[in-house]
């Protein structure tokens, strides 16, 4: 990787603690938030720095605009919100309030392909339209084009990763397939688009470093129906199979050459493991 950047992570869960051991194995200097109290403790006691920060607390823009060479944006809403949509627009808000200031010269965003409304099993890349039906994929998308055209009206670079389902460690597909055994569903032939965490990280470590801006897609090569994945999982724990009914979607195919031609990055998991 490049010179050490001082890197801001909006989030410290699943993917941006990751993120930030990364970062800091290749010489960075990662910096993630919180909201929580105790879990700040947690961090700060295991070494990690780490700042309180709620992007819904308008002051949170203070500590964005505080000279952070990048900013990264993996924040999710807390189980039980209200309006869960929220944090991404805030977060959003905030960052660019931090590069129209010239505060900060790149910021990352952690898309997701749900923002693609194709249900045809079609093959979606970058440039295909985004109409996602869901609320929490149009607040992901309505942030993400906030940042872009920020991006487009100042000096700075804006990237935003679209990341298909995240799997890996303690997140896990088989305990999805699991928690399906005996019941009926309608999306067994719809196509799942997953990308391993440790892939994600390393796209994300990748963007860090460097100028590229625009949008990127970033799911495995291996688009797979809900089906093929856990009908095989199920036979091998022993469980009931799901009743599968006639599925109204087919769901979409994500598309990751232009993603991995643009990151030059080879895939640690090309596909799920279980269809190896």
């Amino acid at each position: 990787m490049s010179q050490s950047k001082t890197t801001l992570i909006l989030g410290s869960g699943y993917l941006g603690l990751a993120l930030a051991g990364a970062l800091r194995d290749h010489g960075h200097s990662p910096t993630v938030t919180t909201t929580s109290e105790s879990r700040y403790r947690t961090l700060s006691d295991a070494g990690w720095a780490v700042q309180r920060l709620d992007v819904l607390n308008p002051e949170s823009k203070n500590l964005i605009a505080s000279g952070y060479d990048v900013v990264v944006a993996a924040v999710a809403p807390n189980r039980g919100a209200t309006e869960p949509t929220d944090v991404y627009a805030q977060a959003s808000k905030h960052m660019a309030h931090a590069m129209e200031q010239g505060s900060v010269a790149r910021l990352v965003w952690v898309g997701s392909t749900g923002v693609y409304g194709q249900d045809d099993g079609r093959r979606v890349d970058e440039a295909a339209e985004t109409n996602p039906d869901r609320p929490l994929a149009r607040a992901i998308l309505a942030a993400e084009q906030h940042l872009l055209e920020t991006g487009e009206a100042t000096d700075g670079t804006v990237c935003s990763l679209r990341l298909a389902g995240l799997y890996g460690h303690d997140r896990r597909v088989e305990d999805w397939a699991r928690r399906a055994a005996g019941k009926t569903r309608h999306d067994g032939d719809a196509y799942l688009n997953l990308i391993h965490r440790d892939d994600a990280v390393a796209a994300l470590a990748q963007l860090v470093a460097s100028e590229v801006s625009g949008v990127l897609n970033w799911s495995d090569d291996q688009p797979t129906t809900r089906r093929e994945l856990y009908d095989p999982m199920l036979r091998e724990q022993g469980l009931e199979p799901v009743r599968w009914q006639e599925s109204p979607s087919r769901g979409r195919r994500i598309d990751n050459r232009h993603a991995k031609s643009t990151l030059g990055l080879p895939l640690l998991y090309p596909r799920h493991p279980s269809l190896d």
